[in-house]
């Protein structure tokens, strides 16, 4: 009741630019036509690449920046896989009684897990903001990794038959740490990475490559854990880390640090080739946000641009 009709939906949708205009000078004031014009060649823009035929797998696999893309949002989505989320879910119950703990204290300590790494939400989003997606990712990546370890030790205790009335500490101790990872955004890190990395036409394809394979190993990886632990014991944990580790190593030297970048910035390194762009809506930007179709000015070089004047025209 209070805000205006959404300037896309009035645009793009109801094809009605005047509506989009008046709701657009809501957001911006009166008197910033400049403003206004430019988000409605991003809408033009948004509209056209709306209509743009969607790519095929195979489309994305022939394409080398866009099949890059997908590897990188495919090794996000493995994170969680490998990490202790599923098992823990299910078994760090268990495998905390197994520790030296009672039922009841085990679940005294999952509540206090859960208490000590909650704060780490809260600021999440300004950390990925601040310090950039990539070095949090791999952060959060060498966290699941450290957390299989120190799971591995006190499993090496009971393997070994080594009588450490406290070794349910350092499985506290690094189920903290496994729960920060979840906390710093774990979770959303392909989600991130598909919006950021990959042009409107391939979004789809993509999350569907990147999303259904993980969630069927994970869904597998829970209910074989039981056989696996019992046959493989402690080395099943080290595996795991090392699964996380090489995730971490994979993402530390092949991410590009997307924070503040349009589509077609993060397009053209991944190519080398003149892509659409997409405004950063976030806080402190003055664009309304959309896809946007620019081309590099040769006058100034600092990060300005143009758009093509057979580009801006209303459909």
């Amino acid at each position: 009741m209070l805000l205006p009709q959404s300037p896309k939906q009035l645009f793009i949708q109801q094809n009605n630019e005047e509506a989009a205009r008046k709701s657009l000078k809501f957001y911006y004031g009166e008197n910033r036509e400049k403003e206004i014009d430019e988000a409605i060649r991003e809408m033009v823009s948004e509209n056209k690449q709306a209509k743009k035929e969607k790519s095929s797998t195979l489309d994305i696999i022939q394409h080398p920046s866009h099949r890059f893309s997908l590897f990188l949002v495919f090794i996000c989505s493995l994170v969680p896989v490998f990490s202790g989320l599923n098992i823990k879910s299910q078994y760090l119950g268990e495998l905390l009684i197994s520790y030296g703990l009672s039922q009841s204290d085990s679940t005294l300590a999952i509540l206090t897990i859960s208490a000590i790494s909650l704060p780490i939400s809260l600021t999440a989003p300004l950390m990925i903001e601040k310090y950039g997606r990539r070095p949090i990712f791999v952060i959060l990546t060498w966290l699941c990794a450290l957390e299989w370890i120190g799971f591995a030790i006190p499993e090496a205790m009971n393997d070994f038959g080594v009588r450490w009335d406290s070794r349910w500490i350092v499985a506290c101790v690094s189920a903290i740490l496994g729960q920060s990872a979840v906390n710093l955004g774990m979770l959303v890190m392909a989600p991130i990475m598909i919006s950021e990395l990959c042009p409107q036409n391939i979004r789809a394809k993509v999350s569907q490559l990147t999303q259904v394979p993980p969630i069927a190993i994970a869904v597998l990886e829970v209910f074989m854990f039981p056989e696996l632990k019992s046959h493989f014991g402690f080395s099943m944990f080290l595996f795991l880390a090392s699964c996380c580790a090489a995730l971490a190593m994979i993402l530390h030297t092949q991410m590009l640090e997307t924070a503040g970048l349009a589509v077609d910035e993060i397009v053209s390194r991944l190519g080398g080739e003149t892509t659409l762009t997409r405004s950063n809506t976030s806080v402190g930007w003055m664009h309304y946000g959309s896809l946007w179709e620019k081309e590099p000015s040769t006058v100034g070089r600092k990060n300005t641009y143009y758009a093509k004047p057979e580009q801006i025209q209303v459909f």
